[in-house]
């Protein structure tokens, strides 16, 4: 008696769930290489290749990124069409029939053959009223009439647009309202002034989650912010240079902002969020102020993170931190584009705000962050062998063992019910000395979860040598 096939045996809905969570590779054609899920199937038997096709959603995620094609090596391909996956395109938007669509889009600055580069545009354009998400970084791309055109055709029909990121310096005039969308909530876009409100138009008021990148103009970012009255999710980076911020700014009030993450702490004190529950911000001594204007009007504030710069001391950690005794999750970084920051964590995490958070003798309430509930601190194992630091010398990093050991200990081993401290992360993947990793292993069997890829140094040994 012959076995049924499994595509016959399982049930759709589990097929359908196995093509799912299988890793997506991808494939070079040409000078372009192409993202592709594993729909193609090509390897696997003819059942599962039609049951892959009857699953609209396995193709609903498009992902097209053109290689950069430097000039000097001259002319592309001899035929273009290998290069530029049209047909393929095609073939995934029919079989992925009516389901929103989720696109990205990128292209260099040296586009070969502009034309295909536009039919792969226009085919995506056709469907646009299946949209969900949006993402196009085509800022470099020599000639914007010959891509952005090619999106004209999507004017009034992005119905089902909630996402967009895009890049791009000159869109055309009569693009301007292309992304004026009903259901539009979350927004990625670069804010460098005159750009944003010269050569587009978002309905700001509709926005939730805002990300704004390549901040000039500290009026314009604000000008847009104070547009944005539902925002409950707001991330601000990539300031071009150091901006100043007028003295009488005017306070921008966001009632609904329930997350905020600031690049530049200079203008901190222009918000007043009191709904605000988590905050991110670099820590720059110059700015502590700032902050802590902020933190006086958001008093509802639970989850802190903070990223320490080179002039950054303990001392100005701990200020912040008893600015606000009501938070229960605390992340601690320093910024990893600091060529010595090692010291600095050393400085700061190690020989004094770790001691300062520690508890001096079990069930005592401390008056910095007595409620935390869980702490995660990022590291790079790639410094350890930095100031002397030998990886397989079991006491090279006693003021780990004595400050961070010591932190937990003290904030676990009470009564349970003042009890706060609940988990504890460290990452990424981190060596530790096997005292520290025992003592570590010891806090996880009483239960408190530690998470992050530690092992005891002694298990990467060669690879440190």
């Amino acid at each position: 008696m012959s076995t049924p096939p499994v595509s016959q045996r399982a049930p759709p809905e589990i097929l359908s769930q196995i093509f799912r969570s299988t890793a997506p590779f991808t494939r070079t054609v040409g000078s372009c290489q192409v993202p592709i899920a594993p729909w193609p199937l090509s390897h696997v038997c003819k059942e599962w290749r039609q049951a892959a096709q009857c699953d609209a959603m396995l193709w609903s995620e498009i992902k097209i990124h053109i290689k950069q094609t430097p000039r000097s090596r001259g002319p592309p391909l001899s035929n273009p069409e290998v290069a530029y996956p049209l047909a393929a395109l095609q073939t995934q938007l029919y079989l992925s029939a009516n389901v929103p669509l989720s696109i990205e889009f990128s292209a260099p600055i040296y586009s070969p053959q502009l034309r295909h580069v536009r039919a792969l545009l226009e085919t995506l354009a056709r469907h646009s009223q299946r949209w969900a998400r949006f993402a196009i970084d085509a800022g470099g791309v020599d000639s914007d009439d010959t891509l952005f055109g090619a999106l004209s055709v999507a004017r009034g029909r992005l119905d089902a647009l909630y996402r967009l990121s895009f890049k791009g310096w000159d869109w055309p005039p009569e693009l301007r309202d292309i992304f004026d969308a009903p259901l539009l909530r979350d927004v990625t876009v670069p804010c460098g002034s005159p750009y944003l409100e010269l050569t587009i138009t978002i309905s700001w008021s509709q926005i939730t989650t805002l990300h704004l990148t390549d901040i000039v103009c500290p009026d314009t970012l604000l000008a847009i912010l104070r547009q944005t009255p539902k925002l409950v999710d707001c991330t601000l980076d990539r300031f071009l240079d150091a901006i100043q911020v007028k003295q009488a700014q005017p306070t921008v009030t966001l009632p609904h902002l329930r997350r905020l993450s600031l690049h530049c702490p200079e203008i901190a004190s222009c918000f007043e969020a009191p709904n605000l529950a988590f905050l991110k911000f670099s820590l720059v001594s110059p700015e502590i102020d700032n902050v802590r204007v902020l933190l006086h009007r958001c008093t509802q504030v639970r989850g802190l993170s903070m990223i320490s710069s080179c002039d950054c001391e303990s001392s100005d950690v701990i200020s912040i931190l008893k600015e606000v005794p009501s938070v229960t999750h605390l992340e601690l970084a320093v910024d990893d584009e600091e060529e010595m920051y090692h010291f600095v964590l050393q400085s700061m995490l190690l020989d004094n705000l770790l001691p300062a958070m520690t508890h001096a003798s079990p069930n005592q309430q401390h008056d910095l962050c007595p409620k935390l509930n869980s702490l995660t601190v990022h590291l790079d194992s790639s410094k350890c062998r930095l100031d002397g630091y030998d990886p397989l010398d079991d006491n090279a990093h006693a003021p780990l063992e004595n400050s961070l050991c010591d932190l937990l200990e003290s904030r676990w081993n009470m009564e349970a019910s003042v009890r706060a401290l609940s988990s504890f992360r460290l990452s990424p993947a981190v060596c530790l000395p096997r005292p520290v990793w025992d003592r570590l292993e010891k806090l996880k069997a009483g239960g408190l979860r530690v998470e992050g890829h530690l092992e005891p140094v002694s298990r990467f040994g060669k690879a440190h040598h």
